[in-house]
């Protein structure tokens, strides 16, 4: 069961290392903010377990930590993924 039916989230295993408008979480250090664009590449399962989580479009994100896994908060939730996670959430980097 899908928790949201956006296109802001896809499973698309062949989309771009790096989404026109963002950057992968995994490409970004700590300390890095920003704010959730979607998730591509991901299976379906992910998905839903990530958006159960928190992270969906427009959820703002910081970087805590880079390794060994990638530890962020997502609004007032702090998680940690591994990097082929990582990979597949695309965030909007604020300045």
């Amino acid at each position: 069961m899908a928790f949201f039916s956006s296109s802001a989230f896809t499973s698309d295993p062949g989309g771009p290392r790096v989404a026109s408008a963002g950057a992968r979480l995994s490409d970004l250090s700590a300390g890095a903010r920003g704010t959730v664009l979607r998730i591509v590449g991901a299976p379906a399962g992910s998905v839903d377990r990530l958006t159960a989580l928190g992270v969906s479009s427009g959820a703002a994100v910081t970087v805590l930590q880079t390794y060994p896994a990638f530890v962020f908060t997502c609004d007032q939730t702090e998680l940690a993924v591994e990097p082929a996670v990582a990979r597949t959430i695309v965030i909007e980097v604020l300045p």
